[in-house]
Parts: structure tokens; sequence; C-alpha cells
């Protein structure tokens, strides 16, 4: 009988060294999944910060996007705007010509008025003594 107790002991042990291995598994288990569950979590939270990342950078490529719009419109209106002011450099020249000339057409003007009234008294002048002479003619014969 000896052998029995030593059976026992033998199988207690075994039983208790396999519960506290499975223990010690379960333990080393349950620090697998928190540490599986921390990963996750640090993972949502890496992702959370990429997604708010990704919105940001889609903003800014939409803003990117808009501000470029606006330049080449920019670019477009000041080119409108260089045609307009080139247009008024060329009506300005013109208007100056046109002045200058209506100057010399204005200082010709006056003597031209002055010969011609000179001459319309000479004519008259001259139809005057030719009337007077007609009259003095006809009063002769």
């Amino acid at each position: 009988m000896k052998k029995q107790p030593l059976k026992a002991l033998a199988l207690i042990s075994a039983l208790v060294g396999g519960l506290t291995a499975t223990a010690v598994q379960a333990t080393e288990v349950s620090d697998v999944l928190k540490a599986g569950a921390a990963k996750v979590q640090t993972a949502k939270t890496s992702q959370t910060k990429v997604d708010r990342i990704a919105d940001q950078t889609d903003e800014l490529l939409q803003e990117f996007k808009q501000v470029n719009k606006q330049i080449e419109s920019l670019r477009v209106y000041n080119s409108q705007l260089d045609r307009q002011i080139d247009s008024q450099k060329v009506m300005m020249a013109e208007l100056k010509e046109s002045i200058a000339n209506a100057t010399v057409i204005e200082r010709g003007v006056s003597p031209l008025m002055v010969s011609m009234l000179l001459g319309l008294k000479i004519l008259l002048r001259s139809t005057c003594r030719l009337r007077k002479t007609i009259v003095l003619m006809q009063l002769l014969i």
C-alpha cells in the first residue's frame, strides 16, 4: 500500500501542476488578450488620426484647387485689363493728335476767315463801284 499514497501523491501533484499550468496559461492568454486589446485600441486611435489627417489633406487639396482657379481667373482678368489699357493708350494718342490738329485748324481758320471777309469787302466795294458806274452810264446814255 505504500505505492498507493505515492500514486495518489503523484496524481495530486500532476493535477496541481496541470491546474497551475492551466492557471499560468490562462494568465498568459489573458495577458495576450489584454495586449491584443491594447493594440486594437492603439490601432483605432492611430486610424482616427490618419482619417483626420486624410480629411485635412482633402480639405487643403480642395482649397488649393480653388485658389488655383482664382489665380487663373485673375490672370485672365489682368490680361483683359492689359488689352483695355493698351487700347486706351492708343485712343489717348489719337485724341492728342486730334487736339493738335484742331489747334492747327483753329489757328488757320481765323486768318482764313479774315482773308475771306477782306475778299468779300473788296468784292462788295467793287460791286458798289460797278453799280455806280452802271448807273452813271445809264444816265449818260
